[in-house]
């Protein structure tokens, strides 16, 4: 069905694209993924979903070193993210930010 990953191929496949466009800017970001999308990267759970909720990003060749993501993505992220929604038929509103989840997760963490 449009406009929600069907399998974690559909996901996997998605951010796939998402990291290549990236990679052609010139513009790599590493990101933490938690919730259901994770949860079906892993096999754990095989449902559908139609985000992938971001806990943290980081820039490649800085030591791993996670940050807390701001509350709007990097532009570059975004329009890499919102390319792959448009050709993959997934909602409009993609990406969204969900600081909600981020705020609760990330509570007794701290970041360096």
């Amino acid at each position: 069905m449009p406009g929600r990953f069907e399998a974690a191929d559909d996901l996997e496949r998605a951010l796939t694209r998402v990291g290549e466009l990236l990679e052609a800017e010139g513009e790599p970001w590493d990101i933490v993924i938690v919730g259901g999308a994770a949860l079906n990267l892993l096999g754990i759970v095989a449902r559908p979903t139609v985000d992938v909720d971001v806990l943290a990003l980081g820039k490649p060749g800085r030591s791993h070193r996670v940050e807390q993501p701001p509350d709007a993505l990097p532009s570059s992220l975004a329009r890499a993210i919102r390319t792959v929604a448009r050709d993959m038929r997934l909602p409009e509103d993609t990406p969204r930010a969900t600081t909600s989840a981020r705020t609760a997760a990330t509570s007794g963490i701290s970041w360096h």
